[in-house]
């Protein structure tokens, strides 16, 4: 009997099998970046190997800011994997106009009082 053996969990984010493989790398140095478009000037997310504006394939790779606001978020505490802290905590960050679906780590999502409350509040944020 012979088994099937694994060796890279992400074989897809390998130069050969992904235009956007240097997405990855960029994660690996701690950089967010995504796609630029040579055609339009569009900036999308996530990162696309063509525009859906002007179905364009020539982009460059640009740089996000670090920082963003967080436009909602969640708290999973249920259905948590093994290996992962409880509870975990997403949110939509918008950076440079763009919002980004991430996991927020180190967040205490604990409830605060100095927190204000919007419940009442009918302005669109």
């Amino acid at each position: 009997m012979s088994y099937l053996r694994a060796t890279d969990p992400y074989p897809l984010q390998s130069a050969e099998h992904n235009r956007l493989h240097e997405f990855y790398a960029h994660l690996a140095e701690g950089r967010l970046t995504t796609t630029r478009c040579l055609g339009c000037g569009r900036t999308a997310w996530p990162p696309r190997g063509f525009c859906p504006e002007c179905c364009s394939d020539r982009y460059e790779w640009a740089d996000l800011e670090a920082t963003g606001a967080v436009r909602a978020f969640t708290i999973q505490e249920a259905g948590v994997p093994p290996g992962f802290p409880r509870p975990l905590v997403f949110a939509i960050v918008e950076v440079q106009g763009l919002r980004i679906f991430s996991p927020i780590l180190d967040a205490d999502p604990a409830p605060r009082s100095d927190r204000r409350d919007h419940s009442r509040s009918r302005r669109a944020i």
